[in-house]
This record gives C-alpha cells, sequence and structure tokens, in this order.
C-alpha cells in the first residue's frame, strides 16, 4: 500500500458549509481538489466520477475523500498496471482501469459505465500536458455533461503549457463551463484549472470561489477560513 497522503485540520472551518462536511476534515488531494469538488457539489452522496489519471486510490488522490465519506463512485484510468492491487484492495467498489487513456473509446466506455449522461466529477491529469489535452478532446461533450472539472496544464513548466491552458480553455468554455479558478497553485506555482457546469452545481457558491480567484488562486484559502 502507498504511504497516506492525507492533510487535516484542527485550527480551520470551511468557508462554504455543506451537508456532511463536519464529518470530511481532511483531504487526500495534493491542491484540495477534493474539498472544492464536495463544495460546490453540497457535500452529495452516492456521486459519480470519471478519473483520467488516476495512480494510489488514496495518496494524492482526487476522489478517495467522496469515495470514503460520500459513497461516491466511478471509473479510474491509468497507464501503469502495478497500482491494480492496490485499487482491489481498498477501492473494491471502484472501477480501475489499467490502459492507455489516449487510445480509449470514451463513447462506449462511459455508456458501459454509468447509468446517466451526467457525471459529477472529471478529473483530468496525465502525462505530459498535451496528453491530457489530447485525453479532454477524446470525450464525448457534447453528449456528456460533468459537474465539475479540473485539468492540469503544468502551466510552471513552462514548455506546452501554456498552448495547453489557452486550448483546454477554448474547448472547455465553448461547451458551457465556467472557469472558476484559473493557474490554481500548488506550493506557489500554477499548473491547473477548475471548472463548473453552473447548472450542476451549488452556483452562488461557485460565483463567489470565482470572486475571490481573481485575488488569490490558493485553493487552500479560498475554501478554508483560518483561525
Amino acid at each position: 500500500m502507498s504511504t497516506m497522503y492525507t492533510n487535516q485540520w484542527n485550527n480551520s472551518s470551511y468557508r462554504y458549509p455543506f451537508p456532511n462536511c463536519l464529518s470530511m476534515q481532511e483531504t487526500y488531494s495534493l491542491t484540495w481538489q477534493d474539498i472544492f469538488v464536495s463544495t460546490v457539489t453540497k457535500g452529495k452522496k452516492n456521486g459519480t466520477y470519471l478519473e483520467i489519471g488516476a495512480q494510489w486510490p488514496d495518496n494524492g488522490n482526487n476522489t478517495y475523500l467522496m469515495s470514503k465519506h460520500l459513497n461516491w463512485t466511478g471509473l479510474s484510468i491509468e497507464l501503469l498496471d502495478q497500482y491494480k492491487d492496490n485499487w482491489k484492495q481498498l477501492r473494491p467498489n471502484n472501477k480501475f482501469l489499467a490502459h492507455d487513456a489516449l487510445t480509449l473509446d470514451y463513447t462506449r466506455l462511459l455508456a458501459e459505465n454509468y447509468n446517466s449522461n451526467v457525471i459529477d466529477y472529471l478529473q483530468l491529469d496525465i502525462e505530459p500536458s498535451e496528453n491530457t489535452f489530447i485525453a479532454l478532446t477524446k470525450l464525448p461533450l457534447e453528449k456528456y455533461r460533468f459537474a465539475v472539472i479540473t485539468f492540469e496544464t503544468d502551466l510552471y513548466q513552462g514548455g506546452s503549457g501554456p498552448k495547453v491552458r489557452e486550448e483546454s480553455r477554448k474547448l472547455l468554455q465553448k461547451h458551457g463551463y465556467e472557469l472558476i479558478i484559473g493557474d490554481v497553485l500548488h506550493h506557489g506555482s500554477p499548473y491547473e484549472d477548475w471548472y463548473v457546469d453552473l447548472n450542476l452545481v451549488d452556483k452562488l457558491v461557485a460565483l463567489d470561489i470565482k470572486r475571490q480567484a481573481k485575488y488569490n488562486q490558493n485553493p487552500n484559502d479560498l475554501l478554508l477560513i483560518h483561525r
């Protein structure tokens, strides 16, 4: 098993409280993606996710918190099958697919694994960021809607990061997604964009986060009140 990555807090509280939040006093994501998803979906129970780029089922994972506390289920795609046994052991109710994310037939895959054309969370995070964008273009965005999307641009690395950020923003905004936090910071470096479908989340909360994010892209500060 992996060494657990977790960030717990005792001297902070949720800036936007939601049902069940008091039982969720930890994050397993590297930059609070799980707290953002839980916040804007109002602590939804029995939600669904599609995770493109998964690795460990718990360590630095963006869906483990919702799976653990809110009974979320979904499909996680990871190129390396070395993680398969860990997923089977820790998250037996969650599907893990060891496969190249760039060669999948997503229309067929989603039809086989989801009962609705609305999926609560889409994570896109594979390497390099050009491949993350290619995976995005392969999704049937005209047929399926995602309440929340986190897209890793790896902008801080330079190279193709700026182009990936520009092209992914064009595509997602064309499909009606609202950019809530652009250039999310990880240790002070911009590396990810977070989107929502305003019709599928708490609109007032999402737009207030967006307003605050004009001045601060640190998700810890945006999602928690520090005492």
